[in-house]
């Protein structure tokens, strides 16, 4: 596939968002003392002078977005017809259930409208606390009223904790936005959604604004991101052929060796289990065509990530991977690289070039 790295979602968007971040952290701490000092309508302003702030800063209003975090989420157990939703949501992690049909807990890639900011009141361990909440747009349900004779259109809303990780759909999609269709992608469809995303990737991981994160907040990103591609490829569960190609003269010129000769570019990568946790090893000397069941997408860089965030470049295990097509492979290929039955094999898709089909 390609090396052409996107650039839609540029480093000044990374920065705004860390900015954003930031100071919504930093307005919870000066709410949090005023709470203590002002009350009433004088605490109501202050709120609302926070509030007014924070949206001129915030990057997200009205964008669609991917959310992982903790949220207030309405209660799906306790919808009647829970066919009518219409929109996106993921299971709860449910830390506290509520009276008033909300649930209290961790969700992970649940998607919708980033609508505004708010400040929530609630009975805290001392007291009443005040949190700064982002409000999000879920989906709707229609319901029938009176006596049936008018429909009624019922917006659900999740309310995010400030830390929670957002990725803007649209602009990182950019001309991406095939989302989950009913009708079939064709092979060069699939192929260029996961080639855009790939390179998406490899700009992230360079980013200043990326480094900066902490662990949680980078897992994340990139935990979304891929959801996101294998959502919007469909690739799972499809048989895939890889042909790599030959280095061209581009290549010979980057990486010409003493002797005048330049090795093959084609690689993959073999996960296997540790004590702590996944890890991959390098393979180069592999066939020119391989083949398999395409199980998902993933990222070498796990392995690294699990040790601790990202600062430096030589942090990352491979910068040029990208996501990796995450594949079991056929007989002939398990044959011809030499691994055993259960094996999982990793092609890293930016960085190198090769022909993928999908079916």
């Amino acid at each position: 596939m390609s090396e052409q790295i996107v650039t839609e979602w540029g480093p000044e968007r990374y920065a705004a968002a860390a900015v954003f971040r930031e100071r919504i952290e930093q307005r919870q701490g000066d709410l949090n003392i005023a709470a203590i000092t002002l009350d009433g309508m004088d605490l109501y302003n202050f709120a609302a002078e926070i509030i007014d702030e924070l949206e001129l800063l915030c990057p997200y209003l009205g964008e669609p977005v991917c959310l992982s975090g903790l949220a207030l989420m309405p209660d799906m157990n306790t919808v009647e017809d829970r066919d009518e939703f219409r929109g996106n949501m993921s299971p709860v992690a449910v830390l506290q259930n509520n009276d008033d049909d909300t649930t209290y807990g961790r969700v992970e890639g649940v998607s919708g409208v980033y609508e505004s900011l708010v400040v929530h009141e609630f009975d805290g361990e001392f007291g009443k606390e005040y949190r700064i909440r982002q409000k999000v747009v879920l989906g709707y349900m229609n319901r029938i009223v009176g006596r049936g004779t008018r429909e009624t259109r019922d917006i659900l809303r999740g309310y995010f904790e400030y830390d929670t990780t957002i990725q803007p759909t649209d602009e990182i999609e950019s001309s991406l936005r095939h989302g989950i269709s009913d009708q079939e992608l064709s092979s060069e469809e699939i192929a260029k959604i996961i080639d855009e995303y790939s390179d998406e990737l490899v700009r992230m991981l360079h980013s200043r604004a990326f480094r900066r994160m902490p662990l949680r907040q980078q897992q994340d990103n990139i935990r979304v991101l891929i959801k996101m591609a294998e959502e919007a490829s469909q690739v799972q569960d499809k048989y895939v052929s890889i042909g790599f190609t030959e280095p061209t003269i581009d290549d010979v010129v980057r990486v010409q060796r003493k002797d005048g000769r330049v090795g093959t570019t084609r690689r993959i990568y073999i996960p296997y289990g540790g004590r702590d946790g996944l890890h991959v090893i390098r393979k180069r000397q592999i066939p020119v065509a391989i083949g398999g069941v395409c199980v998902g997408l993933d990222s070498v860089e796990w392995s690294r990530l699990n040790q601790g965030p990202f600062r430096k470049t030589r942090d990352l295990y491979d910068g040029k991977a990208g996501l990796c097509l995450a594949i079991d492979p056929d007989r002939p290929t398990i044959d011809a690289v030499e691994i055993g039955e259960d094996q999982l094999i990793y092609v890293p898709v930016s960085g190198h070039r090769f022909d993928a089909q999908f079916s």
